[in-house]
């Protein structure tokens, strides 16, 4: 195994040493032989300083191969990478490893990243980081690939400070007699000021999966935002499964949930029977092509255990039953109100 080569910063020379050396010639007032005074000169003094800052923004490289029989034959390969640069308080780093490996009845590769940037002055710090790891690996009997991804940013003055950041891991694995998918991401903003905090993500999820006997998929996402402990969020469902057997089912729903009050709706299909669910105190269907939008006329509604029908009617036009509100109307084959019940004013 090489060793790692790293530099450690020793302090800058103060120059009074270097004079601390035997001249061939005589100096007048000095005895031959005898220690040379300080050298002052700033220029060369900070020329130093500079050269061992350079030396300590290092490059360091390791790597390694290693053999060994163990039923069969394993081969290990591992290459290291570390770069780092700093000036005063401000850092950028990049890291790296990747290591190979192989067997008799197996593979493996990973690759490990990281990037980092750090900028402080005073009670500031700015910062921003990515990192991945990115894995495939076969055997006689599966194989399998990963990556997982991270990037952060963020600011932080005093007691302020305001971070955003994006993560993500996707999965796909098959073996002899399955095979599934899977990607998840999240999404995060954060904004905080002394004791107040105000944040908004976006999470989702996805699934594919088969087998000998089945089929799945799923997607769920949700979304959410909180401003001081209060906190509203929206989140999909979508499946659909289909079995060996004919059993289906086909389901999709929508939930609101605003600071624990929850709302919403769900679908569900079994190939046979099918429903619709809806929790809701009310259930409005509005008319779009009236010109108050929104508050325009309730055609339907669901209140209180109540059903509310204001205005109905069994045919656009002849023979027909109408309900207009407090009004019942019977009309003719040839559109002539017959009889009229309700409100007669």
């Amino acid at each position: 195994m090489t060793a790692l080569k790293t530099y450690k910063r020793k302090p800058a020379p103060t120059l009074q040493q270097a004079g601390q050396v035997r001249h061939t010639g005589i100096m007048p007032g000095r005895t031959l032989g005898t220690p040379a005074p300080p050298i002052q000169n700033e220029a060369l003094t900070n020329y130093i300083a500079d050269e061992l800052q350079q030396l300590e923004n290092t490059l360091t490289i390791h790597g390694q191969a290693t053999t060994s029989i163990e039923d069969g034959v394993t081969t290990i390969k591992q290459n290291i990478i570390d770069i780092t640069n700093t000036t005063g308080t401000n850092t950028a780093a990049i890291s790296q490893e990747a290591t190979t490996r192989t067997s008799a009845d197996s593979a493996l590769a990973t690759l490990v990243t990281n990037l980092t940037a750090t900028v402080a002055t005073g009670d500031s710090t700015n910062a921003a980081a990515i990192s991945n790891e990115l894995t495939v690996r076969a055997n006689a009997d599966s194989a399998l690939a990963t990556t997982v991804s991270n990037l952060t940013a963020t600011v932080t003055s005093g007691d302020n400070s305001n971070a955003a950041a994006i993560s993500s891991e996707a999965t796909a694995r098959a073996n002899a007699d399955s095979a599934a998918a899977t990607t998840v991401s999240n999404l995060t903003a954060t904004v905080t000021s002394g004791d107040n905090t105000n944040a908004a993500a976006i999470s989702s999820e996805a699934t594919a999966r088969a087998n000998a006997d089945s089929a799945l998929s799923s997607s769920v996402s949700s979304l959410t935002s909180t401003v001081n402990g209060v906190s509203a969020s929206v989140t999909t469902e979508q499946n659909a499964r289909v079995a060996a057997d004919n059993t289906l089912l086909a389901k999709y729903g929508v939930r609101l949930n605003s600071n624990g009050y929850i709302t919403g709706f769900s679908q569900n299909n079994n190939g046979t029977t099918g429903t619709f669910k809806i929790i809701a105190d009310e259930f409005k269907i509005i008319d779009p092509n009236n010109a108050s939008g929104q508050a325009g006329v309730e055609v339907f509604g669901v209140s209180g255990g109540y059903a509310t029908i204001k205005n109905i009617r069994s045919a656009a036009s002849g023979a027909r039953l109408q309900i207009d509100s407090d009004v019942m109307s019977v009309f003719d084959a040839s559109g002539v109100l017959r009889v009229k019940l309700g409100n007669l004013s």
